[in-house]
């Protein structure tokens, strides 16, 4: 029989500087290759949207007349041209829609990947690898993170579906005051399995674990679930306040902008797009780099009380914390 995991000491505000700290030293190696990735996608949704165009060939267009409201609380009658499809071409672009959004799903990943294992670099004061090095080992390393994610995804489905049955079943048995208190048990049970398998693309990508990754975060964060509940809803709070702030005030500048002068405003849209998604990716690194911080914390702090094994050494194969899992169970 083993003894209960022991509480983390995993220091939330330490941990979230640490991150922001490697952020800053590191930004162009974690930022870049993952941007990079989001133009590659870009760029593929183009020439797949080009590809479309030809494959629909010559679409007809219906006549049809709506009545909108204005803002006086009136409203005016407009004919607007709308598209008619075949069967044929429904077809077609539902397969080229489905396509382009696997696309932006892949590299959307492999960005994630990018900067996950950039900041994995950082953190253990590795020299960064060249941007073309980054994006051949973020692109090898998709296939496992995109696989967890349709596992986890599959799982989602078949809890959701389990929990509308037995909420049903409650209904009927108590009413809505028992199905109210199946539905806080539920919430309660999602938050906490969803906090302790906060650091799963962590694990996945750093140790470089399959399936197994799941098993390994349950045990690693045994104890942790305060401290990683407390690191997620600050980085929640922090992150998300500074980029919804920026965000505004660009809205409003090139909003300002477009209002003097429209054609000027319409050249400024692709500047305003590049903003954005370099905005967007940052975000991203903001949340991921402190949750890379956390995950080697927990490995060490894992490690030093004995029975499991921590970080494995950059570029390696080292599946030592599994096989230390599997040892301690």
């Amino acid at each position: 029989m083993t003894a209960p995991p022991r509480p983390s000491r995993l220091p939330v505000g330490a941990t979230v500087d640490r991150g922001f700290a490697l952020l800053g030293r590191q930004a162009r190696p974690i930022v870049l290759p993952a941007l990079l990735l989001h133009v590659i996608a870009l760029i593929a949704v183009v020439l797949l949207t080009l590809a479309g165009l030809l494959l629909l060939g010559e679409i007809e267009t219906t006549s049809e007349q709506v009545r909108e409201s204005t803002f006086f609380g009136d409203s005016t009658l407009e004919t607007r041209e709308v598209a008619s499809l075949t069967d044929g071409q429904w077809t077609t672009f539902a397969i080229l829609a489905a396509l382009g959004g696997l696309i932006v799903t892949w590299f959307a990943t492999a960005a994630y990947a990018a900067m996950i294992l950039a900041a994995r670099r950082a953190d253990a004061s590795a020299e960064p690898l060249p941007s073309g090095a980054a994006l051949r080992e973020s692109l090898r390393a998709t296939p496992r993170l995109f696989g967890l994610t349709l596992i986890a995804l599959v799982v989602l489905a078949v809890a959701g579906v389990i929990g509308w049955f037995v909420a049903r079943g409650l209904y009927r048995a108590g009413g809505l005051p028992l199905m109210g208190l199946g539905g806080l048990a539920g919430l309660a049970l999602v938050l906490v399995v969803g906090v302790r398998l906060l650091l799963v693309p962590v694990v996945a990508l750093v140790e470089q674990l399959g399936v197994a990754s799941f098993a390994r975060t349950w045990r690693l964060t045994a104890g942790a679930f305060w401290p990683l509940l407390g690191l997620a809803l600050l980085l929640m709070v922090v992150v998300t306040a500074v980029y919804v702030v920026v965000t505004l005030l660009l809205e409003a500048l090139f909003g300002l902008l477009n209002a003097l002068d429209t054609a000027f405003g319409s050249w400024l849209l692709l500047p305003y797009a590049a903003l954005v998604l370099v905005l967007s990716v940052v975000y991203a690194a903001a949340f991921l780099a402190p949750l890379v911080v956390a995950h080697r914390s927990l490995a060490e702090e894992r490690a030093g009380a004995g029975g499991e094994a921590g970080s494995p050494p950059l570029g390696g194969t080292d599946r030592a914390p599994a096989i230390a899992d599997r040892r301690s169970a």
